[in-house]
């Protein structure tokens, strides 16, 4: 069995803040080519609503595994 131990990415969040901003941009700039009269703050807020379904998947998925 795999030992669980603690990781502390909290030196990291930054980085991780960051890279998820930049992803953020990425798919608005996807929206903004698609509608270019999308605004920009509700644009993000869809996209930011997305991601979240996409970690919760991928966070289950994840917990499924250890689980079983």
């Amino acid at each position: 069995m795999t030992q669980a131990i603690h990781i502390n990415l909290g030196n990291y969040r930054s980085r991780i803040e960051q890279d998820v901003k930049d992803l953020i941009e990425k798919y608005h700039s996807l929206v903004e080519t698609n509608s270019p009269d999308v605004d920009e703050d509700l644009a993000d807020a869809f996209i930011m609503i997305e991601v979240r379904k996409v970690l919760k998947i991928i966070q289950d998925s994840k917990l499924e595994k250890m689980i079983n």
